[in-house]
């Protein structure tokens, strides 16, 4: 038997040292069976609950972070599942989950084309949980024509504007800098040629109560 208090000791068998803390319930046990035990004899789940409240020093940690992030892509990767099944099924369903009538041909096939083709060319890829704002702005896409991939890129300007365009894989970082720049120099002096148009087209107007 442990030396210890009893408060110090497996809660359930109470001669050993606890080991071990139940995500869910923080119970601590010191073995596997004791463990076991104490899931039966309290009705605990043992699975961590996402919900459950933290303190705000808590929720600044790396451990937290690491916590949600495989919360939400666990969510991620059961919806994916279930997609995968209705697909094989036929059964195509909205993004709101009801089905639709007409079947959306390729579409899982085009996203493993193009997964298997980032794995190929030996990029690292990190992809945000469907549904959030940063995957809804990714357009990355496999050309079965051009035979390459797309990828969406966004640029982040000195005056703190931001622009998404899709660009080959065979372009380097200058050329498609540039390309978006020039874009963006473009459609400034556009809106510059704008204003003084509207300003003449307003000056034209003459309210009944101005002065002739």
């Amino acid at each position: 038997m442990a030396e210890g208090s009893l408060s110090e000791l497996c809660t359930i068998c109470h001669i050993n040292l606890p080991k071990y803390t139940c995500p869910r319930c923080s119970t601590r046990t010191c073995s596997l069976p004791c463990s076991k035990r104490h899931k039966l004899w309290s009705q605990c789940s043992g699975v961590r609950d996402p919900a459950a409240y933290l303190k705000r020093k808590e929720l600044a940690t790396p451990a937290a972070f690491d916590k949600d992030f495989n919360f939400i892509t666990g969510i991620e990767r059961r919806l994916e599942r279930a997609d995968r099944d209705a697909e094989h099924r036929g059964i195509v369903l909205d993004d709101d989950g009801r089905k639709r009538k007409k079947r959306r041909s390729g579409e899982f096939a085009q996203e493993e084309a193009l997964l298997k083709r980032i794995e190929r060319s030996g990029v690292e890829m990190l992809r945000a949980p469907k549904g959030m704002t940063r995957s809804r702005q990714n357009h990355s896409t496999w050309s079965k024509k051009q035979s390459c991939l797309n990828w969406s890129v966004e640029w982040i300007f000195p005056d703190k504007q931001k622009m998404i365009a899709k660009y080959p894989e065979n372009n380097t970082i200058g050329f498609a800098f540039a390309t978006t720049a020039y874009a963006k120099l473009h459609k400034l002096v556009e809106k510059r040629k704008q204003k003084p148009l509207q300003e003449g087209m307003l000056s034209s107007f003459r309210t009944p109560w101005r002065k002739k």
